[in-house]
């Protein structure tokens, strides 16, 4: 992963979901990104920079719980 011009972490897996039809992955991150909940972006095959984002897990909820609590 790298965030300006940096590497900054590192992707331990990505796949499809179908679920949410996008990509998720795990990654180990730099304690920086996490403080700011900033964006990166992670090199895919051919070399082609693709934005990201840091999530909460669960990021998939499909009861809809996160939704339905109050803050």
């Amino acid at each position: 992963m790298i965030r300006d011009g940096k590497i900054a972490g590192r992707v331990t897996s990505i796949a499809w979901s179908p679920a949410i039809e996008k990509y998720i992955g795990l990654a180990f991150v730099s304690p920086e990104i996490i403080a700011s909940g900033g964006g990166f972006f992670i090199r895919a095959d051919g070399g082609q920079m693709v934005a990201a984002r840091l999530e909460s897990t669960p990021f998939y909820d499909p009861a809809g719980d996160r939704q339905k609590r109050v803050a």
